[in-house]
């Protein structure tokens, strides 16, 4: 479904997603679902032109028990790459 939307919005007058940089991130249930899934997503913005930043791979696993009662992320790496990665998207 993820990637009949990507369709849909590549479809739209001009190049919207070429040259913009783009993170992929994952929280699953699982240990695994998060890697198919970026695996997939990285190979299915290929055609699009996009910048996709190589990394840091952040893929949150056992999702439910990563955030507390008020819905922060209590996972330290994960909040390290989420910081790593945006640094990435901010301005030079």
């Amino acid at each position: 479904m993820l990637k009949n939307a990507l369709d849909w919005v590549s479809r739209t007058e001009g190049s919207v997603w070429q040259d913009k940089p783009v993170v992929i991130l994952s929280a699953a249930a699982g240990r695994a679902g998060g890697e198919r899934a970026q695996s997939n997503l990285r190979l299915a913005m290929n055609p699009f032109m996009a910048h996709v930043i190589s990394g840091p791979e952040v893929m949150l696993a056992n999702s439910s028990d990563a955030f507390d009662e008020n819905g922060h992320l209590t996972n330290e790496r994960t909040v390290a790459g989420i910081e790593k990665l945006m640094a990435k998207l901010r301005p030079s």
